[in-house]
């Protein structure tokens, strides 16, 4: 077995432990309340309620809640050794070890699964199989990699690390990290980027919907190189000898980009391509409204965002993002039949339905 079907079937291991469960996703703000009731820092009842309520549903195997990349980079953030300790450990209580992809890789994993939709049935997982993995891996995959090694010995190795790393406590990792800030992400840097770009462009739009079709273009362009290299896969899937010559790769590129831009202009992109719909959606309304402006923080909640609506049932955040996914002209809460709210109270009302 690769070490890529090895890995398809623990995350399909990962997914089979969640399958029944109700899906509560908490962005930073919440785990950072939940962990200080925990350290005893707060002690306002509605809190309280809320973790009884969350712990009690984990332990009753109706309620988890997975983190995304976004979640592990804030928490490995953190420099006080007992905060991050402590947020890490009622991670690995409430998430059952079980978080999402990658940003970019469930975005990709979500294109793959909509052009191999044709494939015989035996071939196929639904993508909502396929978007979860260990906490751990949170933030993608990485493997040893060492050509001392014959090839044999160094799958053996790469699974055998894979294993441990899998079932590894995420408090026990961090606890093992550098206590160090996390690398720059350049978000600061994009965020001016994309504010002077919308800016000199504003007098252009004149709808909503006009300014999603714009972004939704320019998310595809983004994604037709991945779209190229899953074509070239699927060529050898279906067992054709030979691999298509540029030309016709170039003939299918055009038939791909009209398939995409259809897909993720219609309903089907909340089922199909969840995470690019998200990400384009909000590119769209930040863009659309005019007196709101890019800030760095902003793509984490994008990310937090399309993990929670792509996968969630319920997703308790900040009020500011909450209005921005409620809004009129987004209303992806109702889209993705997702619950969002911003305050604890509301919080505690919805898990306790």
């Amino acid at each position: 077995m690769t070490l890529e079907s090895y890995t398809k079937t623990k995350q399909l291991e990962a997914f089979g432990r969640i399958r029944d469960r109700k899906r509560v996703y908490l962005d930073t703000k919440y785990w950072l309340l939940l962990r200080d009731v925990t350290l005893g820092r707060r002690n306002d009842p509605p809190i309280l309620a809320l973790l009884e309520v969350l712990r009690a549903g984990v332990q009753k195997g109706t309620i988890f809640c997975p983190i995304c990349e976004g979640t592990l980079s804030e928490i490995a953030s953190q420099l006080d050794d007992t905060t991050r300790h402590a947020t890490a450990t009622l991670v690995d209580e409430l998430s059952l070890g079980v978080g999402l992809l990658e940003h970019d890789m469930r975005s990709n994993t979500e294109l793959a699964c909509l052009l191999h939709s044709d494939l015989p049935d035996e071939r196929m997982h639904h993508c909502d199989q396929l978007v979860w993995t260990s906490t751990t891996f949170a933030l993608g995959y990485v493997f040893p990699q060492n050509d001392s090694f014959d090839p044999k010995t160094m799958l053996c190795i790469q699974k055998a690390f894979s294993d441990y790393l899998w079932d590894l406590p995420l408090a026990k990792l961090l606890d093992a990290h550098p206590r160090k800030p996390m690398p720059g992400t350049g978000f600061a840097s994009l965020a001016n980027r994309l504010n002077s770009e919308n800016a000199s462009h504003q007098s252009e739009l004149t709808s909503f919907n006009e300014t999603f079709e714009i972004e939704s273009h320019g998310t595809i362009d983004l994604m037709l190189p991945i779209a190229r290299e899953i074509m070239r896969s699927r060529y050898r899937q279906v067992g054709r000898e030979s691999e298509p010559v540029e030309a016709e790769l170039s003939a299918i590129e055009v038939e791909l980009r009209k398939l995409l831009i259809a897909v993720l202009n219609s309903p089907q992109a909340t089922s199909r391509l969840p995470t690019m719909h998200v990400n384009t959606s909000i590119h769209a309304f930040l863009r659309w409204n005019k007196g709101q402006k890019w800030e760095a923080n902003h793509f984490t909640d994008l990310r937090h965002a399309a993990a929670a609506l792509g996968y969630c049932d319920a997703f308790f955040t900040e009020r500011s993002l909450a209005g921005w996914l409620c809004h009129g002209e987004l209303q992806l809460d109702r889209k993705y039949s997702c619950v969002v709210v911003h305050k604890v109270t509301d919080a505690l009302r919805v898990i306790s339905l």
